[in-house]
């Protein structure tokens, strides 16, 4: 937070002209700056944007306000608070046309029809994840751990799932238990001889044992129990409706998590924050299991990674990967986990099913984050197989990591890479083999999404300038570029569902970031739709630093930014500002995150 606002001290400090500047006056914000629009999403029928915004005066603790303006800029306001609860949602999954979604709203599932929203649940448990089956017509939900399925028509539900906690001793899991294993044998030999000698004893365990099958006809669902530690992290019902996949998460067993002291708070007294483990500390462990809906039993699915490093060359490690994933049609335990004798430690990114339900990608990345997997999921065999393999000895690429998806040909995917060096478009065949680059250059693709017409993609580049960020249009078997956005800066754009308007925040250097729509051709001219600075900052003539290369001394050229005063000489003094966190790069023309 201090270099947040130190940055931005120096940068409003340097203004070229004009009265002048305080502490005081240029530490005014939001007041100075106002409020950035955020939340940008498109009506179903593209007529309208809706987005969250407020005006520069309201205080810090208000809450953003839903605006709404059509799609030529026009009639632009501020929705009551009802009307607000009829936008579309920020966050939801949709039907396959783009016309229905649904989302959670206090702990409840609810549907949005495209005009209006219903409680599909209305309950005191907490509900989460809900998505539509693949026949749209029912709704799949988590609920206590377990997976429910609501009817759209009627309204009825179903448990899909038979989840207990570890310590969970409820009739349907000691239904399934068999006790006899927790027996001695001579405890064994001791109740089958009082059975024989005692009619009375031998007619109740029968009469136990005819009621637990009853039950078991009746409740065929085989319970599946949790680990210590271990909990449920999300549930997704498999497009056959046959099975659910659990992703679960299981805590280090000496795990230690840091603490952040809070000092404002509103009992006066110190509170603590909790946070993270400390790096080299003991991640923890993630896992996907199969369970069966009808009788619950559970396949654990096995990624078949590289397993934990071993003692060999990044360049050796990055070969026998490559040949793996060319050479495996069904992945098992590799040689080299049974010589381990435990499998890497992953997390699991996203899972994605093809449009036809047919088959599934699953995006796994290794915790030390040097290697990523593609992998083929068959929902029918529960079998996976490695399609592609990223690996870099620093750090894969994280920018564009859920960049990925599947063609509507239900046979290709796409994804993000930084295999040449540089984040580019790649497609690969599900069923593996070799890749296709779909871009190509010394610049990289910051995003990419499949347009709704399934024809093209729209992408976000650095390819005009490393530092300025432009939105494309790029066919599905690529080839030309066709350049969206020209005004230099910053752009993140939201096409419309019908793919004819961008919805675009853009900023520049010495302009905060604004809510814009254009036509989605080249030749568009934007149309400016919020105005969230004040006057004051407005009628300023604030300094545009250029962009300077620093070369390191191992010849790197380091770009930053540079601040002069507007009588500098050579020789005189100059503010340097050169920030690089990773993938967070301060150092562009757009308006600095400090």
């Amino acid at each position: 937070m201090r270099i947040a606002v130190a940055a931005v001290v120096l940068l409003l400090a340097l203004a070229a002209s004009g009265q002048k500047l305080t502490v005081d006056w240029i530490t005014r914000d939001p007041e100075l700056l106002g409020y950035a629009p955020r939340g940008v999403r498109w009506s179903p029928d593209s007529r309208r944007v809706f987005f969250e915004w407020k005006e520069r005066t309201r205080p810090l603790e208000a809450d953003f306000d839903t605006y709404v303006v059509d799609r030529d800029g026009r009639n632009l306001r501020k929705l009551s608070v009802d009307e607000a609860k009829d936008a579309p949602p920020e966050e939801a999954n949709w039907t396959r046309d783009r016309r229905r979604a649904v989302y959670i709203d206090d702990d409840d599932v609810v549907l949005f029809d495209g005009a209006k929203h219903r409680n599909l649940t209305s309950t005191t448990a907490a509900e989460s994840s809900p998505r539509f089956t693949h026949d749209e017509r029912h709704v799949a939900f988590v609920r206590d751990n377990n997976l429910f399925v609501i009817a759209l028509e009627d309204g009825s539900i179903e448990q899909l799932t038979n989840i207990a906690e570890a310590d969970d001793k409820g009739p349907y899991v000691d239904l399934f238990e068999d006790k006899d294993k927790k027996k001695t044998e001579s405890q064994k030999w001791l109740e089958a001889e009082e059975r024989k000698l005692l009619g009375t004893v031998d007619r109740r365990a029968k009469k136990k044992e005819e009621d637990k099958e009853q039950e078991r006809r009746e409740h065929p669902r085989k319970p599946f129990k949790l680990e210590a530690k271990q909990t449920v992290n999300d549930l997704e019902l498999a497009p056959d409706g046959k099975s659910v996949l659990a992703f679960l998460r299981t805590e280090p067993a000496k795990g230690k998590k840091t603490i952040v002291p809070d000092y404002v708070t509103a009992s006066a007294y110190t509170e603590t924050i909790p946070s993270r483990q400390k790096v080299g500390d003991e991640l923890p462990a993630t896992k996907l299991a199969r369970l069966d809906v009808v009788t619950g039993e559970q396949t654990w699915i096995d990624f078949g990674v590289d397993p934990a490093p071993q003692a060999k060359s990044d360049a050796a490690k990055s070969d026998t990967v490559a040949k793996k994933a060319e050479e495996s049609s069904a992945v098992g335990e590799t040689k080299g986990e049974a010589e381990a004798g435990k499998s890497r430690a992953v997390g699991i990114e996203q899972l994605l099913w093809s449009d036809d339900g047919t088959k599934a990608l699953i995006d796994v990345r290794a915790g030390d984050n040097k290697d990523r997997w593609l992998l083929a999921y068959d929902p029918t065999t529960g079998k996976t197989r490695i399609v592609v393999t990223m690996h870099d000895p620093a750090w894969v690429n994280n920018a564009a990591a859920t960049d990925a998806g599947w063609l509507r040909d239900n046979a290709t995917i796409w994804f993000v890479s930084e295999a040449n060096g540089f984040a580019h478009l790649y497609t690969v065949a599900s069923t593996g083999g070799a890749t296709k680059q779909l871009t190509d250059g010394k610049w990289e693709v910051l995003a990419a999404q499949l347009a709704n017409d399934g024809k093209s993609f729209v992408l976000t580049t650095s390819e005009a300038s490393l530092h300025e960020h432009h939105i494309y249009r790029l066919p599905i078997a690529g080839g030309s570029r066709v350049r969206l956005t020209t005004i230099a800066g910053m752009h993140e754009a939201v096409a419309s569902p019908d793919g004819t308007t961008l919805a675009d925040i853009y900023s520049y250097a010495t302009k905060p970031p604004e809510l814009y729509l254009q036509a989605a051709r080249a030749d568009a001219t934007p149309l400016r739709v919020t105005t969230s600075p004040s006057p004051e900052f407005a009628s300023r003539e604030w300094l545009d630093p250029p962009i300077v290369n620093i070369p390191a001394r191992d010849g790197a050229q380091v770009p930053a930014r540079i601040y002069k005063p507007r009588d500098f000489v050579r020789g005189g003094p100059a503010v340097i500002f050169v920030h690089g966190a990773g993938y967070l790069q301060n150092v562009h023309r757009g308006w600095s995150y400090y």
